[in-house]
C-alpha cells in the first residue's frame, strides 16, 4: 500500500490505537489522518502550523497529540474516542523553538531541545514545572526516553550518547562510546532494557540497559547512515531505515536481518519507520510517499 499524502515531504509518521489509524506531519504544515489498512484519508487536523512539523507524540491510550513545528508552535490535541474532532488544547504556543520532543508513558515529562542556542532541558508539560537544565550542545539534539520516564539518552550530532538515569537526581550522564561518526536516531524498547542508536558510520547498534549500566550489546550493518529506528511492542524486533531508502527488520538482541525493503525507486532517505503495536505492519516513509508492509515474522530476508 502507498499512501499520497502530502504535496511535499513527509517528516513523521504515528499510528493510533490498533493501528486503526496512521497520522502523517509533513513540511506543508498540515497533519492528516488515514485509516487502516485502506489508506483512505478520513480527517486533516485544523490549525494548519506555519512551519514545518518536526514532531509528533502521542500519549500511550492515542488520546493526545502533541504537535511542534520549526517555528517554536508547540500545540496539544485531544483526540476524541467517539471519533469526533480533535480539540487544541491552548497554553503551549510561548515554549522554546523545539528541536526534539519526546515525553515517557505518563506524560508527566517532556524533553526538548531549543536552539540559539541548542540547550536540551527536562520538564513537566501537562503537571506544570520549571524546566531542569541537563545539558547544553552546539549541534541539533536527538533524545529518546523511555516508557517509564526513568532513562533518558541524547546526541548532539556527534559520536558520543549522553544517557540519564532519572532516578539518580543530579547524577552526571553515563557517556556511550562506540559510533563515529554522528548519531542520528535513539530509540528505547518498551519495557527499557535495551536502546537503540543509528549512526553516519553506516551502522546501527543495539545496547543492553541495566540500571545506570549500559553496554554496547550488538553491531547492525548497513550500506548508509541510519536516519531512524523503532522497536516493535514486544522490544524484540528492531526496525531501522537508512539514507539509501532501505528499511531492515532486526531480532533483538541477537541482531539476525529478519526483513529488508527497499522503498520503490526513491532516492530519498527513510524518514521514520514503525512496526505496529500487533506486529503485524512494517510502516516507513521516504519523500512524499507512506509503504505499508505486511510483516511475516517466519520469513526471511
Amino acid at each position: 500500500l502507498e499512501i499520497r499524502a502530502h504535496n511535499d515531504s513527509i517528516l513523521q509518521i504515528t499510528f493510533g490505537p490498533n493501528a486503526q489509524w496512521l497520522m502523517t506531519s509533513g513540511r506543508d504544515g498540515y497533519n492528516r489522518f488515514f485509516s487502516m489498512p485502506d489508506g483512505r484519508e478520513f480527517f486533516t487536523l485544523p490549525h494548519r502550523h506555519e512551519a514545518p512539523v518536526d514532531l509528533v507524540e502521542l500519549n500511550p491510550a492515542r488520546t493526545r497529540l502533541l504537535t511542534a513545528d520549526r517555528s517554536g508552535s508547540v500545540r496539544l490535541w485531544w483526540l476524541e474516542p467517539d471519533g469526533r474532532e480533535p480539540k487544541e488544547i491552548p497554553g503551549l504556543r510561548d515554549l522554546p523553538v523545539a528541536k526534539s520532543v519526546v515525553f515517557d508513558a505518563k506524560r508527566e515529562r517532556v524533553a526538548w531541545a531549543t536552539s540559539e542556542p541548542n540547550t536540551f532541558v527536562l520538564t513537566r508539560l501537562l503537571s506544570g514545572g520549571d524546566p531542569t537544565l541537563l545539558a547544553k550542545f552546539d549541534r541539533t539534539v536527538e533524545v529518546a526516553v523511555s516508557d517509564d520516564g526513568r532513562y533518558l539518552a541524547a546526541s548532539g550530532t556527534d559520536p558520543r550518547i549522553y544517557f540519564w538515569d532519572l532516578n539518580r537526581t543530579g547524577a552526571e550522564p553515563n557517556v556511550l562510546v562506540g559510533h563515529a561518526p554522528a548519531v542520528f536516531s535513539l530509540a528505547f524498547s518498551s519495557d527499557g532494557k535495551w536502546l537503540a542508536s543509528g549512526s553516519g558510520d553506516q551502522t546501527a547498534r543495539i545496547w543492553r540497559v541495566e540500571g545506570p549500566t549500559v553496554n554496547a550489546e550488538t553491531i547492525l550493518p548497513h550500506g548508509s547512515a541510519v536516519g531512524t529506528l523503532s522497536f516493535d511492542q514486544s522490544g524484540k524486533l528492531l526496525a531501522t531505515g537508512d539514507w539509501s531508502s532501505t528499511v531492515r527488520v532486526w531480532s533483538v538482541p541477537d541482531g539476525t536481518l529478519v526483513r529488508k525493503e527497499k522503498l520503490g525507486d526513491s532516492n530519498n532517505g527513510v524518514k521514520k519507520v514503525l512496526i505496529t503495536s500487533d506486529g503485524r505492519w512494517l510502516v516507513s516513509c521516504a519523500g512524499n510517499t507512506v509503504w505499508v508492509h505486511a510483516l511475516d515474522k517466519g520469513g526471511e530476508a
